[in-house]
């Protein structure tokens, strides 16, 4: 899956709260995104770990 800037993603929290991410950008193999429901935040992983979170169903692309 091609991960891009403004794709939004739903998880749910360890407490079973629903929440939000949103892609900010896409720069070499990292993924930055910030969370727009369920809490405040933001952050950074690699490319190739925020794809196992999508494979793996943690992330669900909406």
């Amino acid at each position: 899956m091609i991960i891009k800037e403004g794709d939004t993603f739903d998880y749910s929290l360890n407490n079973g709260t629903p929440a939000t991410i949103q892609v900010t950008s896409t720069v070499g193999d990292k993924v930055a995104y910030k969370h727009i429901h369920g809490k405040t935040g933001a952050g950074r992983i690699t490319d190739d770990y925020f794809q196992q979170l999508v494979n793996n169903g943690y992330f669900q692309k909406q």
